[in-house]
């Protein structure tokens, strides 16, 4: 009888073991996204602050900081892993994004330049799928912040979820420019 309570204790101790949402080890069977990289910048009154975030299998660089005078001076860095529930949500938004753009005509405004206030700021994505597509362009990042339709809005929901799997908060913001998480 002890033997069986033994194993029972057993058995319970280590079925909770592990996390539900554990940091992956290893790329997940159905993932269809090799890399996902994201560069934002605009320009605020005496400074022009940018966020980029990549995500290569499941780990996940993210740095933000200053643009002067053309360099970049970051202000944070870290290198984290991305759970299954974050990885899943990637990869289906990559997919919906994907499915898209093959489907509809997609016209990215002009980018920014970060030379004034009224700029309408700088977003490059680049999604590198599994099978050798890539989908990669430059917009104006008021574009997306503001979009409620169409590419834009699509774009939106990957870059807050890979914003939200960054932490969410980036150098103190919540939010970039109206791109939340």
């Amino acid at each position: 009888m002890k033997l069986i309570s033994l194993y029972i204790l057993i058995f319970v101790l280590l079925s909770g073991c592990a996390p539900i949402n554990e940091p992956l080890s290893s790329p997940p069977v159905n993932s269809h996204v090799e890399e996902i990289s994201l560069f934002m910048s605009r320009k605020e009154l005496s400074r022009t602050p940018f966020e980029q975030i990549k995500l290569s299998e499941n780990t996940l660089f993210k740095e933000c900081g200053n643009i002067k005078r053309g360099r970049f001076y970051a202000t944070e860095q870290e290198v984290t892993f991305v759970t299954v529930t974050q990885r899943d949500r990637l990869d289906s938004l990559a997919a919906e994004l994907r499915i898209y753009l093959k489907t509809h005509t997609f016209r990215p405004e002009r980018p920014g330049d970060n030379s004034s206030l009224f700029d309408p700021g700088r977003l490059s994505l680049s999604v590198e799928y599994k099978d050798g597509e890539t989908v990669s362009f430059e917009t104006s990042l008021d574009s997306v912040s503001n979009a409620s339709r169409g590419s834009e809005k699509r774009i939106k929901k990957l870059v807050s979820a890979l914003r939200g799997a960054a932490g969410g908060i980036l150098c103190g913001r919540k939010e970039f420019f109206g791109i939340g998480s």
